[in-house]
């Protein structure tokens, strides 16, 4: 039912409010009215630990050579910016006027912010699985796992 849901997503006048996962492997066909007015137009509202999700989303608009446009619409409450992970910056982030310089400044401290995330993740995964293969052995008879 998702799925078709999200294939309407390129008739004219539609508006498709969906997950990180809604529609994975769905094909967006376009209505010519649609691809005549620029194709779909992608809203990012929220970071995400990882940027390849962000990257993701941000390829829906645009399949197959089909046109499209991305936005970044993020409140200064997002989880990335808030707290240790960022270092503080949400203030600055919520202070600054917006230059080129300043929205450079705030895009590579968010890039540095979902890599530091990103090793996080890794590293827990790392530590799960060495638990796991310890445990294996542990378990076993002949001590080869």
């Amino acid at each position: 039912h998702e799925a078709d849901i999200v294939a309407q997503a390129g008739l004219p006048g539609q508006i498709t409010v969906a997950t990180q996962m809604a529609g994975r492997g769905t094909d967006i066909k376009l209505a010519p009215v649609v691809e005549e007015a620029g194709g779909l137009h992608v809203i990012l509202t929220e970071y995400h630990d990882a940027s390849r999700i962000d990257r993701q989303l941000a390829g829906r608009c645009a399949r197959q050579g089909d046109p499209g446009s991305f936005e970044v619409l993020v409140s200064g409450e997002d989880s990335l910016l808030e707290g240790k992970t960022f270092m503080g910056m949400r203030k600055l982030v919520l202070s600054v006027t917006f230059t080129p310089f300043s929205e450079r400044l705030g895009l590579a401290r968010l890039k540095w912010t979902q890599k530091q995330v990103e090793r996080r993740h890794a590293s827990i995964r790392r530590q799960l699985f060495q638990s796991d293969e310890k445990q294996d052995e542990r378990l076993s008879f002949t001590g080869s796992g």
